[in-house]
């Protein structure tokens, strides 16, 4: 059951990003302009955005931010226009790190914006490091499947999460959003890996439910 709604999502996540091209060109979203190639993942499509954006606003937001596959750039742009915080962006999707930086420049914060091109090339360490990944249980079939595919066993999935760990302090926090279809398997991860997790918020959709989980180094 499980697989069959994450390629429901996948076709419906396809179909609304290729049959609409004018809603992925240049977008307003949350007050901010927003340029979208292509292979840019839309921060309009899905509840995941959102849902960081509305916890993260009820937070203190500051020290050393980091996000991982930043894609257009939304989340990281809203809290340098919102907190003042300079954040660090890492992409491995080149049309996504263009993106960020015209974006960043497009909403005037390009001096709290540094986009760095792959994610093993960010140093430590972070207090807050926040990751909005693929998190669908399929293999990706091209570039723009790698937005929302994160391996049939969850391999990206459970690597990105494991990166936004090691890049933290050691009272720092990750954020990171994963599916009600993944989310046994999700637990998992962080169970096998020694991460404290924990349920911060949730939105339910027509497929599935989203959930946000704050990640944190056990003490050791």
């Amino acid at each position: 059951m499980g697989n069959f709604r994450a390629k429901f999502a996948r076709g419906l996540l396809r179909f609304i990003h290729e049959a609409f091209p004018h809603i992925r060109n240049v977008i307003s979203y949350r007050g901010m302009i927003i340029y979208l190639p292509p292979t840019v993942f839309n921060p309009k499509l899905t509840f995941s955005t959102s849902l960081i954006l509305d916890y993260l606003m009820k937070r203190k937001i500051e020290g050393r931010v980091l996000e991982i596959g930043c894609g257009s750039g939304a989340i990281s742009i809203f809290l340098a226009k919102n907190f003042g915080v300079e954040v660090i962006c890492s992409e491995r999707n080149p049309a996504a790190v263009k993106s960020t930086l015209i974006n960043a420049k497009l909403n005037d914060v390009k001096e709290k914006i540094k986009v760095i091109s792959g994610e093993h090339e960010v140093n430590c360490c972070y207090d807050i490091v926040i990751v909005n990944p693929p998190y669908l249980p399929l293999d990706p079939e091209d570039i723009l499947d790698i937005n929302w595919c994160g391996g049939k066993d969850l391999e990206f999935f459970s690597r990105i999460a494991r990166l936004a760990i090691s890049k933290l302090r050691e009272d720092g926090s990750a954020y990171i959003v994963l599916s009600s279809i993944v989310r046994k398997k999700a637990e998992q991860i962080f169970l096998s890996m020694g991460i404290k997790a924990e349920e911060v918020a949730l939105r339910k959709t027509p497929i599935d439910t989203i959930f946000l989980y704050r990640l944190k180094k056990r003490p050791n």
